[in-house]
């Protein structure tokens, strides 16, 4: 049972993890879009 408990934990981590890397990701993407001038809608 501890097993599971612990494996939970660790699946929630790589959750979070996934989320902080995906909005840094953006933002970064944003950022470099706004101090650039570069827009995605210059692509479709």
């Amino acid at each position: 049972m501890e097993h599971l408990i612990e494996g939970i934990a660790w699946l929630q981590d790589k959750i979070f993890l996934r989320g902080f890397v995906f909005g840094l990701v953006h933002v970064g993407i944003m950022l470099i879009g706004f101090y650039t001038g570069w827009s995605i809608n210059r692509l479709l």
